[in-house]
């Protein structure tokens, strides 16, 4: 990204949106700070503590990306699900932080807590794109913010944070808004840029989930939304 294009996203984005999204910020750590003391539990065992691959730190970054996410654990690879599971994002994620901090749930617990947090600010920011005419000067009222609050305050999504192996749910939500943020400029826009963006992040979202290649027709409905004629044009 270029320094004009952040210098010109910057100056778009006045002290009150800034705090808008600071508030979301604080609104995650409130909610979910206890969950720092929280150890390993359940799940956590399989993708991190008693992973060997992840237990490798970086030097078992390859054996993640090249294996079915459970094998480091059972140290052979056993279909318990259908087509097997292949979510390296997370077990990646899990492996740098054990290289730099060793087996400190702590640490993943915070991660989780900002990742969870940057979710709500991505939402806040692609609302005010798709609804721009509900932006209000006053952002506490304004449909992005109170949206954006009532998704981070839903207690259904206590268990995706408050759990690290849950990881993998909020970097696939994450990655999937973002490629729907750069699919909408490429529209806008043209450039290349927010095109090539939009791939790398799909392809990011569908390395933690294979459901969200159900997310490649919406990006036509989205931008549809934005412009009919695109609709008319698929029909």
């Amino acid at each position: 990204m270029s320094n004009r294009l952040i210098s010109k996203l910057l100056s778009k984005m006045n002290g009150r949106e800034l705090f808008a999204y600071f508030s979301l910020f604080i609104l995650s750590f409130g909610l979910y700070f206890e969950s720092i003391h929280f150890g390993y539990v359940l799940d956590d065992v399989i993708v991190l503590s008693e992973n060997s691959f992840v237990q490798k730190g970086i030097k078992g970054i390859w054996n993640i990306l090249s294996n079915e996410s459970f094998t480091g654990y059972f140290g052979e690879q056993k279909d318990l699900v259908t087509g097997a599971r292949y979510r390296p994002l997370s077990l990646v994620s899990f492996a740098i932080e054990f290289e730099f901090f060793g087996n400190a749930p702590n640490i993943s617990h915070l991660m989780n807590i900002i990742l969870y947090a940057m979710i709500g600010c991505s939402l806040f920011f692609l609302f005010k794109i798709l609804i721009p005419n509900l932006s209000i000067h006053k952002w506490y009222w304004s449909f992005p913010f109170i949206a954006s609050c009532l998704f981070i305050a839903h207690p259904i999504h206590s268990e995706a944070v408050a759990n690290i192996k849950g990881r993998d749910e909020i970097l696939s939500l994450l990655f999937s808004i973002l490629t729907l943020i750069s699919w909408i400029r490429f529209h806008d826009t043209g450039r290349k840029f927010y095109q090539f963006s939009a791939i790398i992040l799909f392809l990011l979202a569908i390395f933690q989930k294979k459901m969200q290649l159900l997310l490649s027709p919406s990006f036509h409905l989205q931008c549809g939304f934005l412009d009919p004629k695109i609709l008319l044009n698929l029909l």
